[in-house]
């Protein structure tokens, strides 16, 4: 179930009429093999930074953040992944979806936000450099006015033609772990023995024996499907000198340096209201501000501070989320005794059912008049044998087209759509054909507008 964090209905302050925040206390997290770099706690709201560090201990880059919700529940922690140059990547949840951020040049930004409970995808372009409303003045309860005009030509030759490929999101920084450190492998296959799941993202959260709680940075592995963790198995060096300055340099440049406060609350989930069901702006507004808190938290009093060492602890219950778009999301938990030196390696079975490991359009953000295609692109079973699958899109200017694939395991299949008037809003569904309820993964829905 979606959970519900904030009453529905507009936000009445603008993003930057909240700017300061309240005073925090601070963690620094100086192991060299503790891919925790620092930890703001603001009344209970904590937020973790993750990245590389050097050999002694001094960060490299912010590479992820896990951030509180505003209502605290452990439940509701959001995980944002940044990419090399700093920018924002991707926010995800396993009960609220994915929010993504592709980056077409410094005034265009394609923003899709993805719901669980297969309530669709909503993608919007966003132009950071615009100055857009306060949420205050937004029309929450309106909805968009269908456009009218002449019917879509389908001789109407498309403006782009691709390769479908799998795995086009911007990539998470990675970099291999120091050889000191004790890695652990994650593998999510469809049921034994199967192929690899692609498009996961996976988070893991851990609590030590004396009730310490904070986040291990997972990275991608060799291929799509498997990953790597790793816990310190020695003790911390005496903190690098710098360390703090270089914490603060790095939370500048990843708040100030890139496109952060034209990244809006405001902007992006004010193009978003009249676009899909309450829960969604409702799980937007809760994604951006957690962007917002780290912002924030750069320019806020620190009252203490505190230098801690993983390694120090006993014992460690680590738990490992994969989350999917299309799938279900799963949770295991292992222990870890760091004297120990071994990490349990942990492995994630989904159902081998037929089900989507993706579905897009290209371009993701068309402009009027400009056609597209749908591409969906199965899960790669090993099953023989094909699988019905049916594209299908209605415009709000009365076009609909729809059609019927037999698709292979691991295949694809792709519909062309003539171009609309600018405004006109295209509902995509992607659904497997089975004659019962769908499964989670056979259904996918898409919703775009002309730009």
């Amino acid at each position: 179930m979606l959970f519900i964090l904030f009453s529905l209905g507009c936000e009445k302050k603008s993003s930057d009429e909240n700017d300061n925040s309240a005073d925090f206390t601070e963690t620094l997290y100086t192991n060299p093999d503790d891919n925790q770099i620092y930890a703001m706690d603001s009344a209970g709201i904590k937020i973790i930074l993750m990245g590389p560090k050097d050999a002694s201990g001094m960060p490299i880059a912010i590479t992820q953040a896990l951030v509180d919700a505003t209502d605290k529940d452990p439940e509701h922690k959001l995980l944002m992944n940044f990419n090399s140059d700093g920018t924002l990547s991707q926010i995800s949840n396993p009960t609220m979806g994915f929010m993504n951020f592709t980056y077409i040049n410094d005034s265009t930004i394609v923003v899709k936000l993805t719901l669980t409970d297969t309530l669709g995808s909503y993608q919007v372009v966003y132009n950071p450099k615009k100055q857009t409303k306060s949420a205050g003045d937004c029309k929450c309860s309106k909805k968009r006015n269908p456009v009218t005009g002449p019917r879509r030509d389908d001789n109407v030759n498309l403006s782009t033609r691709f390769e479908p490929s799998v795995g086009t999101n911007p990539p998470i920084f990675a970099y291999r772990p120091k050889a000191t450190s004790v890695q652990g492998n994650i593998t999510a296959v469809y049921d034994p023995g199967g192929q690899y799941v692609t498009g996961l993202t996976v988070s893991a959260q851990y609590v030590t024996d004396q009730g310490k709680k904070g986040a291990v940075q997972v990275t991608p592995g060799s291929e799509d499907g498997v990953f790597i963790f790793t816990m310190p198995d020695n003790p911390a060096p005496p903190p690098p000198s710098g360390f703090s300055a270089k914490v603060q340099y790095l939370l500048n440049a990843l708040c100030w340096g890139n496109i952060p406060k034209g990244l809006s609350m405001d902007g992006i989930c004010g193009l978003l209201y009249s676009e899909m069901p309450n829960p969604g702006s409702v799980v937007c507004q809760t994604m951006l501000n957690a962007y917002l808190l780290i912002c924030r938290a750069s320019s806020s009093q620190k009252v203490s501070q505190e230098i801690f060492d993983l390694y120090t602890s006993s014992n460690i219950t680590i738990s490992i989320t994969a989350q999917s778009s299309v799938l279900a999301a799963q949770t295991k938990h292992i222990e870890f005794i760091p004297s120990g030196g071994n990490l349990v390696d942990v492995q994630f079975t989904f159902s081998g059912a037929a089900s989507f490991s993706k579905v897009y359009t290209v371009p993701e953000a068309p402009v009027a008049k400009q056609g597209y295609n749908i591409v969906a692109i199965l899960n790669q079973t090993g099953a023989s044998g094909t699988v019905p699958v049916r594209l299908s899109m209605r415009g709000s200017d009365g076009y609909t087209k729809s059609l019927d694939f037999e698709v292979p395991s691991g295949g694809n299949c792709q519909l062309d759509i003539p171009g609309g008037a600018k405004g006109v809003r295209d509902d995509i569904t992607a659904q497997i054909i089975t004659g019962s309820p769908p499964l989670a993964g056979q259904i996918v829905k898409l919703h775009l507008i002309f730009q």
